[in-house]
């Protein structure tokens, strides 16, 4: 196995990291779509921008305290220096 085969691998390892560490720390479409109204059933009312926001900074948070996102940059940039040697 050669160093190119080995950076290739890490890089894919981190790079499955990155997108698990992203998906588990709960950063994703939440906000964007309508909330089911609990006075009628079969309407949908658009969220208030204020919670969007809200709800988006609270994943930011917790994804730049993900130690699995951090771990996978950091792997991703180890492929790369084993790549330019």
């Amino acid at each position: 196995m050669t160093l190119v085969d080995i950076s290739n691998t890490l890089f894919y390892i981190a790079l499955a990291a990155v997108i698990l560490g992203v998906i588990v720390s709960g950063v994703g479409p939440q906000g964007f779509f309508p909330l089911k109204s609990d006075k009628k059933p079969g309407e949908f009312e658009a969220p208030r921008k204020q919670v969007i926001i809200e709800r988006q900074d609270k994943g930011l948070s917790r994804l730049k305290r993900s130690k699995l996102l951090w771990g996978g940059l950091v792997l991703m940039l180890i492929s790369i220096v084993i790549t330019l040697f």
